[in-house]
């Protein structure tokens, strides 16, 4: 199994990369909707490509509480052995019993958009499959008779059994990036993420 330290700029590239493979297929999306905050930049960079507004969708899991308060400590972590310690997940991540996930949205946000018809669901990887049901689910469910799309980094063999990416550049690699608390970026990718929050918030009250 591969494993793939990206930078801001690196994933940016793949983003391009992955708009074109969209545009080849005739799908312009009118929504984009990523999964937080992970996919926070990849929506970003991809509703500016297609000039679409984004919306987001939390999905979690019994245990990610724990995860999060742990993450800070990847950094001291030698890249070998963060390999080896993100593998062991993702090999607990494809069991049944984990399988368990909750997707929340703002339905004052989600509202706005009421029309949209093709909905492009984005995440950087599709680990177990689960989150990426949970909130395929959701969006289907909320935004009824819309085509919906998915578009990955990364998607690993087995989750297919539980959902299919519609677009994705790799295959079986564990990719961290900008989201991951170990990255030299993350900072600035939680202040970026939590100014479009604010703005969000902002526009929300001016509608009201």
């Amino acid at each position: 199994m591969e494993y793939k330290e990206m930078t801001a700029a690196e994933v940016k590239k793949c983003c391009r990369s992955l708009s074109e493979e969209i545009l080849q297929t005739g799908y312009n999306p009118d929504l984009v909707v990523f999964i937080a905050k992970g996919a926070f930049q990849i929506g970003k960079i991809i509703s500016e490509n297609f000039d679409c507004p984004m919306v987001e969708i939390n999905c979690s899991r019994k245990g990610s509480k724990l995860k999060n308060a742990l993450s800070p400590f990847f950094k001291l972590i030698p890249s070998g052995l963060k390999a080896m310690l993100r593998e062991k997940e993702m090999n607990n991540l494809s069991k049944k019993a984990d399988s368990e996930r909750t997707a929340e949205y703002d339905v004052v946000s989600w509202s706005k958009h009421d029309s949209a018809k093709r909905i492009l669901l984005v995440d950087d990887s599709i680990d177990s499959g689960y989150s990426m049901r949970a909130a395929y689910d959701c969006v289907k469910e909320y935004f009824a008779g819309a085509e919906v799309r998915i578009a990955v980094i990364n998607e690993f063999e087995g989750s297919e059994k539980v959902i299919s990416s519609d677009y994705c550049l790799l295959q079986n690699t564990l990719i961290s990036g900008p989201w991951s608390a170990d990255s030299k970026e993350h900072k600035r990718f939680i202040a970026r993420y939590e100014e479009w929050k604010k703005q969000e918030r902002k526009n929300e009250t001016a509608d009201a």
